[in-house]
């Protein structure tokens, strides 16, 4: 039988997806400072948002279609906001020359793009928090906490409707998350974390 709060919990997870960016750009224009938040991260989001909306658009999925619509002039500002150097640049280019060229063929093969960069959307943030020994100060933990949120909520929704699978694709966003909120709190109050201590 099929229950009422799964319809429910993918909008929830659905709207913490979509403001998920709000908390980082704000603090960007506020602070204008950028420590420790990763451009090329930022960069996938929007290429992941463009190949999700494309992709719901060849299968006529209308929340899919609005949800990513909205998400994307949001994360285009934390791009604009982050200076995205002229690779990046280029990858934005090409992604929206491949969501175009998908959309003309009604390619199947976008949301197989889509999963991919869902996959490694997180992977230069991670990376950059594991390696870094300076102060996360530029890092919204407000937005990694709703990545948190849309990714665990997703992964239940998908298991719920039969699709564990699809869900699967955020739970390197999920790590990352963890991660990159207890480095951030670490470096906030100064505190010594277990899982964060370098071998003597």
């Amino acid at each position: 039988m099929y229950a009422v709060w799964i319809p429910a919990l993918g909008w929830a997870a659905g709207l913490a997806s979509l403001s998920a960016g709000i908390p980082q750009v704000l603090k960007l224009l506020q602070t204008r400072d950028s420590e420790g938040v990763s451009s090329w991260t930022y960069t996938l989001w929007l290429a992941l948002l463009t190949f999700w909306a494309a992709w719901a658009y060849s299968v006529h999925a209308v929340p899919s279609i609005v949800m990513n619509l909205l998400g994307l002039p949001i994360i285009a500002a934390a791009v604009v906001l982050l200076r995205p150097t002229r690779n990046e640049k280029v990858f934005l280019c090409v992604t929206i020359l491949v969501a175009i060229a998908g959309l003309a063929l009604y390619s199947p093969g976008l949301a197989m793009l889509a999963a991919a960069v869902q996959l490694t959307v997180a992977v230069p943030s991670l990376r950059l928090a594991l390696r870094s020994d300076e102060e996360l100060s530029g890092v919204s933990i407000g937005t990694w906490a709703l990545i948190l949120t849309a990714c665990i909520g997703y992964l239940a929704y998908d298991a719920s409707i039969g699709y564990p699978v699809a869900g699967l694709a955020g739970s390197v966003s999920i790590v990352a998350a963890v991660v990159i909120i207890a480095k951030t709190f670490r470096f906030r109050r100064g505190l010594e974390l277990p899982i964060m201590r370098s071998p003597s």
